[in-house]
């Protein structure tokens, strides 16, 4: 993803297991040779972020300005089953692609099945052009390959999903990449398959799981610091997160296999799959300081000796707690067993965003209609004379005390008058009780 990129790799797993010392040292050390991305496809049961040694040492890295890029898990496709909901960290949900090696086996019998396979043999293959989708307008070019379209990206069925438990109030997973089947490095010492009684030893392997999507996004968060070198690890993922794309290459939503292919939720996807080119120039972003994850924690209720395990610091200012992080998605909890039938409730959000774009700009507000909620923006227009000009809105989600429905979802979109930038935030409501 980032072809001139110098990489450090620390040793943190072993065969035996992973030891949560280790994890810590490696980040540690990371953090002592000075990286700007660290990458992480690795996760420990959810608990507390206080208890949780990965949410703690990454505090260390975000306050030396280091993104911090995390796996959602492989425990899909039931719900609360993510790992890494910290809120100073981005999240990867893993997608499928329209990519795979095609092969036809001729049987004894001439029968021949198409299938997939490695191993090209005399491959011929009638050539196709290669375009993209968004900007070929040659229709006669692109009648040649209609119905070879493979639908993707697709939530893989097995990716963790979301609300987190460390930190429900935060949405989780922030965004998905690519995952599934992905070709990546292999050590030429270690067995990638086995045929029949012979072990096959190459130097690439096709592999599958979060871990695999998380580095696609450590690779995009390095060119974007590359470009941005000041930004900080929040504005990347605001980025990376109200650029994504909720459209496959169809045209239609984004799909969730383990969902029974219905339109994927943001606790599956999180905001979306990543652009890297739309990343290169968000427009507005929701920034946050270290402060401001220090005010979540004292709105949280931790306790100073918590608090002060994460920070390690004594001096933490609790003078503003609060539980509403300026972050690009929204989740709200209509979760109340007990109230009274048809009584509502109002869930208010505020944010704060930044013109990152050169020159003024006039957003306007667009949110898609949620059957059985009445969400608001105020005020639904945002004017920006000069770069870095930040604006605040708030938005209200009004909906019943208990919802009837496990999840609704929709999403609130920034565009400028010049239609240059879109800036997408997910929009979740969820009748889930986060229990454990």
């Amino acid at each position: 993803m980032a072809p001139m990129a110098r990489v450090a790799m620390y040793k943190a797993l072993w065969e035996e297991g992973a030891y949560t010392t280790d994890i810590i040292a490696a980040i540690d050390q990371a953090i002592t040779d000075g990286v700007d991305v660290l990458s992480m496809s690795l996760g420990l049961d959810e608990v507390k972020l206080y208890e949780d040694p990965i949410a703690i040492a990454t505090f260390a890295a975000i306050e030396k300005n280091i993104f911090v890029s995390t796996s959602a898990g492989n425990e899909g496709p039931d719900v609360e089953t993510l790992h890494n909901g910290t809120p100073w960290v981005i999240t990867v949900a893993a997608g499928t692609m329209d990519r795979d090696f095609g092969a036809t086996l001729i049987l004894g019998n001439k029968v021949s099945i198409n299938g997939l396979a490695q191993y090209p043999g005399n491959f011929t293959s009638t050539e196709f052009p290669i375009v993209f989708m968004d900007t070929c307008s040659n229709k006669t070019e692109l009648s040649k390959i209609k119905q070879k379209i493979i639908p993707s990206p697709r939530v893989t069925s097995y990716t963790s999903r979301g609300p987190s438990y460390s930190c429900p109030l935060v949405l989780k997973p922030d965004i998905m990449a690519p995952g599934d089947s992905v070709l990546a490095a292999w050590p030429p010492n270690i067995a990638a398959a086995r045929v029949n009684q012979d072990l096959v030893f190459t130097n690439f392997n096709l592999l599958s799981g979060t871990s695999m999507a998380c580095p696609h996004v450590s690779g995009i968060a390095a060119l974007l610091k590359a470009v941005y070198p000041n930004w900080s690890p929040a504005a990347i993922r605001s980025a990376l997160m109200t650029t994504s794309d909720q459209i496959d290459n169809t045209g239609s939503p984004i799909k969730d296999i383990g969902g029974n292919l219905r339109p994927a939720d943001p606790l599956a996807m999180g905001a979306g799959h990543v652009n890297p080119n739309k990343a290169l120039n968000p427009g507005l972003i929701y920034d946050a300081t270290v402060q401001d994850y220090v005010d979540l924690l004292c709105g949280l209720n931790f306790t100073k000796q918590q608090i002060k395990t994460i920070t390690k610091t004594s001096s933490n200012n609790c003078s503003n707690p609060s539980l509403d992080l300026n972050y690009p998605s929204f989740i709200a909890f209509f979760n109340d067993r007990s109230a009274k039938p048809n009584s509502t409730t109002v869930v208010e959000f505020g944010r704060t965003v930044t013109n990152v774009g050169d020159g003024s700009f006039t957003y306007k507000a667009n949110v898609t209609p949620i059957n059985g909620l009445k969400v608001t923006v105020e005020p639904d227009t945002l004017v920006f004379k000069t770069k870095y000009e930040k604006k605040s809105y708030k938005l209200s989600i009004e909906g019943p005390k208990q919802l009837h429905k496990a999840v609704l979802f929709g999403y609130l979109t920034w565009e400028d008058s010049g239609k240059e930038h879109v800036v997408t935030s997910p929009i979740v409501a969820t009748s889930y009780k986060i229990e454990k």
